[in-house]
């Protein structure tokens, strides 16, 4: 359950967000893990609160640390839904992490997963899609169980459903947990999609498995905010909310309830919004995505109908720190359910 780091960086800013808070006695803390040990970067949860932070301490990292969150429990509390959120400041500019982690690819198993996270899929059901220019270098992947005797393992990004020339790509071998691919490079255009997929030989047995990009964007300042359902459905009948990055809905096809769906922002101006269905919502039918503010629906959205599956807009929207943003996601004449996903442009 360990992210793999691309580049030189500092983790600050842990927020965490609860959906119910503790009972009396009762709390959660949460704590940074650097390569197994615990870091400074620590905040805990408890009676009558459902949030906290740290905006004290910070971790340094550099190209191949391992980070995980660690969550402990203090009287036993009630089990709820929750979220954390990190900032990662790069010590050259620009060089942005995007990363997921697969907990549980089975034996002898193909899958695809988004770069900016999502549960693993048989097909390409939750690619990340890129809303601006730029350049993804530096893939580095590591496992919890090696391939084995006989067996392997190899990892590729693939851009637009196919592998493009000269693709990052990492391939581990019977007694390898880790690898990388430093090497080669992808370029990326506004609306390409991109995901990691994965193929074998052997047997491999079952694994959890992390991957990792470094990402520079074409103009500077530039950075990118991913989502979408992550493979599931999108509701065809109501309006649902989903978090606008990633972290798992909690629910086949989003929430009702906004306030369950919303991640923190860092003080930026979201520029545009891109959005992909893997079909067509059908004639005359549709999905409305728009990004919230907190209770406030943004400048920022798409409607894609018909026999469209792509969609976006450029509309300039200022968030602040601690801002909470969500997707809220509306069916209209109840179109065939479908899978989403979502790339924002922030600049700071």
């Amino acid at each position: 359950m360990q992210a793999v780091i691309t580049h030189s960086c500092r983790i600050h800013k842990l927020a965490v967000t609860l959906e119910t808070g503790p009972a009396a006695g009762k709390s959660w803390t949460f704590t940074l893990m650097k390569n197994g040990v615990a870091t400074s970067l620590t905040c805990t949860v408890s009676n009558p609160n459902s949030t906290a932070s740290d905006l004290t301490h910070y971790v340094d990292l550099v190209a191949g640390d391992y980070v995980s969150m660690k969550k402990e429990t203090s009287g036993s509390p009630a089990t709820t839904c929750g979220y954390w959120t990190l900032a990662l400041s790069p010590v050259t500019a620009d060089e942005h992490w995007y990363g997921s982690l697969t907990m549980n690819v089975p034996a002898a198993t193909n899958y695809w997963c988004g770069l900016s996270g999502g549960p693993l899929r048989s097909g390409e059901y939750n690619p990340t899609i890129f809303p601006c220019a730029g350049t993804l270098s530096k893939m580095y992947v590591k496992c919890s169980v090696a391939p084995g005797a006989g067996a392997t393992r190899t990892i590729k990004v693939y851009k637009n459903g196919g592998a493009p020339a000269g693709t990052l790509s990492v391939a581990l071998g019977a007694a390898d947990l880790t690898g990388s691919d430093l090497a080669n490079s992808v370029t990326v255009a506004a609306g390409d999609y991109l995901e990691f997929y994965e193929t074998y030989s052997g047997a491999p047995p079952a694994s959890a498995i992390s991957h990792s990009c470094k990402f520079v964007p074409t103009t500077s300042g530039y950075h990118v905010i991913g989502n979408g359902s992550n493979g599931y459905n999108l509701d065809a009948a109501n309006t649902k909310f989903w978090p606008v990055n990633h972290c798992d809905p909690g629910a086949d096809n989003g929430g009702a309830a906004r306030t369950n769906y919303e991640n923190r922002s860092r003080t930026t101006t979201l520029k545009n919004l891109y959005v992909k269905l893997n079909a067509s919502p059908g004639a005359g039918k549709s999905y409305k995505f728009t990004v919230y503010n907190g209770a406030n629906p943004t400048g920022l959205t798409v409607t894609i109908s018909d026999a469209a599956t792509t969609g976006n807009v450029s509309s300039d929207v200022s968030v602040t720190d601690g801002d909470l943003l969500s997707m809220e996601v509306v069916p209209t004449s109840t179109p065939t359910v479908r899978f989403a996903s979502w790339g924002i442009t922030a600049v700071e």
